[in-house]
């Protein structure tokens, strides 16, 4: 699987940043942060058309970890991800 960076930025309840995949870099939109609960999209054009990867998880220290839920050409994939901080 290849790496995944994120970049995350949390101010007054709103999550920012960008996810870097392979040579692409994609914004993250609707992204919120309520207490230890994180939730942000990735909406990007594929070979297979439009995706919208939604994730959502739980901040424990330096740690998100929970589900992402893809959707793509028709078709709803979910998987789970984490991210630490470096």
């Amino acid at each position: 699987m290849p790496k995944v960076t994120f970049h995350l930025k949390a101010d007054a309840g709103v999550v920012m940043g960008s996810v870097i995949k392979v040579n692409s870099t994609h914004s993250i939109t609707n992204g919120v942060i309520k207490g230890d609960q994180v939730m942000f999209q990735v909406i990007s054009m594929g070979h297979a058309g439009w995706m919208t990867a939604t994730y959502r998880g739980t901040l424990t220290g330096d740690l998100i970890k929970g589900k992402v839920e893809i959707d793509v050409a028709d078709k709803h994939f979910s998987s789970d991800w984490e991210a630490k901080r470096e």
